[in-house]
């Protein structure tokens, strides 16, 4: 159900500030790469509302641990 709820971002939702804050909290909590991109793609879509362009900036701020679980650092190539 989670998952549904961040694939929730169309245009007919828009105006529904609640439902905009639970999309952003769905893709939060999911915590994948594609989610991310769809909170980025919220704060960066002009035609929101600037409250919930900021919740969806402030929720990529917190992105380091999205749902709770520590994210392991990344490795880079050269350490494989």
């Amino acid at each position: 159900k989670l998952a549904a709820v961040a694939g929730s971002q169309r245009p007919e939702f828009q105006s529904d500030e609640a439902l905009q804050k639970r999309i952003i909290n769905a893709n939060f909590r999911l915590g994948e790469l594609s989610n991310a991109k769809a909170l980025s793609g919220i704060a960066l879509n002009e035609s929101l509302p600037d409250v919930i362009r900021t919740e969806a900036l402030l929720a990529l701020a917190d992105w380091q641990s999205p749902n709770g679980k520590a994210v392991p650092p990344q490795t880079s190539k050269s350490q494989r």
